[in-house]
């Protein structure tokens, strides 16, 4: 692009327009760009004008994007930010986000990963239960402190957990009232020296 704008998905109606853009991404997929190429040669090579390009592009966008100004040897390099990572030293996978709700599903996603440690572990807690008839309290007790050991947390989050300091204050109090079928209510019930 010769410069940085913002795009909007488009309905492709038309086959040209199409052909376009399966062009466009053939040749970027393919070609072997040079130091000295630029945004309007690499349109000469395509055999299209900057609109042809611009609607094949919105195209074959599915939600608003940024494109960057970039030449087209760079067109591989994520979000290019030339002195980001000089700066940094270090990789950098940073973007512009237009949409909050992506920006929301991105780090309640990343927040609660789980990695496949975790879940083999809890497959296997969760046979032995089955097996041996544990203790659902001393079942849920295993699942939590498994969740705790394997989870990579911050040196915030443990001295939460450690010193149990709520991670949230509020001037209001929630009650849970479950209105599910009385059958499919779960409860984990109390033993009789307790109640």
């Amino acid at each position: 692009m010769r410069k940085t704008r913002i795009l909007e998905p488009m309905d492709c109606k038309n086959d040209t327009t199409k052909k376009n853009a399966k062009l466009i991404f053939d040749t970027l997929e393919h070609a072997k760009f040079n130091d000295t190429e630029t945004f309007d040669s690499f349109l000469e090579t395509l055999g299209l004008k900057k609109d042809e390009y611009i609607n094949a592009i919105q195209c074959s966008l599915n939600q608003t994007t940024l494109l960057l100004q970039r030449r087209p040897i760079d067109i591989w390099t994520n979000s290019f930010y030339r002195h980001i990572p000089t700066i940094w030293d270090a990789n950098t996978d940073s973007q512009f986000v237009l949409d909050s709700y992506v920006a929301t599903t991105h780090c309640s996603s990343y927040m609660t990963k789980l990695d496949k440690t975790m879940t083999s572990t809890f497959k296997k807690i969760w046979e032995e239960h089955r097996k041996t008839n544990l203790d659902v309290v001393q079942t849920i007790r295993r699942l939590g402190k498994a969740l705790l050991n394997l989870q990579q947390m911050s040196a915030q989050q443990v001295v939460y957990i450690v010193m149990s300091l709520p991670l949230h204050t509020s001037s209001r109090k929630c009650i849970f009232i479950n209105t599910s079928p009385k059958e499919q209510q779960a409860f984990i019930r109390k033993k009789p020296k307790e109640l």
